[in-house]
């Protein structure tokens, strides 16, 4: 007599792009997210054992436009386990920055608009950053993505490409704006730089995780 195995039913498709502030106050950070990214895999995959959520994710990695020489990084491409996820990670090194606010809505762009998302995939963007963000694009963003500097142009973009967005960030009055758009979790902190070295990076990647699980599995629709 043949055993069949029960296999899991693949419900839902998600792409994760994570949005790293690699300026040089950021190494912690990233330092956690290295140590937890484990924790954000087993969340997706353990949240609902009986629904296979296919997911991808990959690193965009990003400084400030007008000060940095090298300040995007945005070619690695998706991967799909906890391992590869971590070996883009361990290219990231924080340094560089300039003046306190960093380009954070102009990589999130990027994210957007220069991912091979997949067709019908919940599109998840999560941006950890201890800076403020700058309030207008820098004219490289503007050039390269063919958009106005407009918030609202922004928001729309966001919304029509159905981002899911996360976003931990220092208080400002730009991610006040963000958390208005639907879609969004934005978690905002007094003093980022000191905060972010002591939060519980296991607990926020893990709730991630699960948020991911659930609505790749039926509990948001696109």
């Amino acid at each position: 007599m043949a055993i069949v195995q029960k296999v899991a039913k693949i419900k839902g498709v998600a792409d994760i792009v994570f949005c790293i502030d690699a300026t040089g106050s950021m190494e912690p950070c990233i330092n956690q997210v290295k140590q937890n990214v484990e924790n954000f895999a087993k969340a997706i995959e353990s949240n609902s054992p009986n629904t296979k959520v296919d997911w991808r994710a990959r690193i965009l990695v990003y400084r400030d436009f007008m000060s940095d020489s090298i300040y995007l990084k945005n070619d690695l491409p998706f991967v799909t386990n906890a391992g590869e996820l971590r070996t883009q990670l361990d290219q990231i090194s924080a340094g560089g920055g300039g003046d306190e606010p960093e380009s954070t809505l102009d990589a999130i762009l990027y994210a957007t608009l220069n991912s091979e998302w997949r067709i019908n995939s919940h599109k998840i963007i999560v941006v950890f950053t201890d800076a403020t963000s700058k309030p207008n694009l820098d004219e490289k963003t503007i050039k390269d993505l063919d958009i106005p500097d407009d918030f609202e142009v922004f928001a729309q973009v966001l919304q029509e490409n159905h981002i899911k967005l996360f976003l931990y960030g220092q208080q400002c009055a730009i991610y006040n704006d963000l958390s208005k758009l639907s879609r969004t979790t934005i978690v905002q902190f007094s003093n980022a730089v000191e905060e972010l070295k002591s939060a519980d990076f296991k607990t926020i990647l893990d709730r991630i995780g699960k948020t991911v699980s659930d609505i790749a599995s039926g509990g948001e629709v696109l």
